[in-house]
């Protein structure tokens, strides 16, 4: 009889262990709130723009291309939860915009996953987050590849 009893209590006890481990992944894996919310009001002091202005302002006259700009400005806002609209070229991922703080583990597949979607093509073995400094690296980056898969010149 007491064997009986014992399975539903192990029963039970892994799954509270199961659930207090996932909660605790849960925590360690998602964006601090709290960062997330200091870097988007000291952004935020900024003037906003929206991404054609956010693409005349820093990136025409590098001749950047626009799908390149409109795909950056809106992905890394979905992916840090930072509003964009007040983000610069110079600003740097982890020192201005605390971007491994502020962006769910996972960021970077998502983020090869949406250019292999909207590009047709696979980055992942090409970008390297921990050798990028800035958005405008970011930016140069993808907009090469963006132009050798198009067949667009590069100057």
């Amino acid at each position: 009889m007491r064997g009986l009893g014992e399975k539903p209590i192990i029963a039970m006890w892994r799954r509270v262990n199961n659930l207090v481990n996932s909660l605790i992944t849960y925590q360690t894996l998602s964006p601090d709130s709290r960062c997330r919310r200091q870097v988007s009001q000291w952004l935020q002091q900024r003037h906003p723009l929206t991404s054609k202005q956010w693409f005349e302002a820093f990136w025409q006259t590098e001749n950047i291309l626009e799908i390149t700009t409109d795909f950056v400005y809106h992905a890394f806002s979905s992916y840090s939860g930072l509003p964009f609209a007040y983000v610069i070229p110079e600003d740097r991922l982890e020192e201005d915009l605390c971007w491994t703080n502020v962006c769910w583990f996972d960021w970077e597949m998502t983020f090869f996953l949406d250019v292999e979607t909207q590009f047709q093509m696979d980055i992942s073995g090409h970008f390297h987050y921990e050798k990028t400094t800035t958005i405008a690296e970011i930016v140069h980056f993808l907009d090469q590849h963006i132009r050798l898969r198009k067949g667009h010149s590069t100057n």
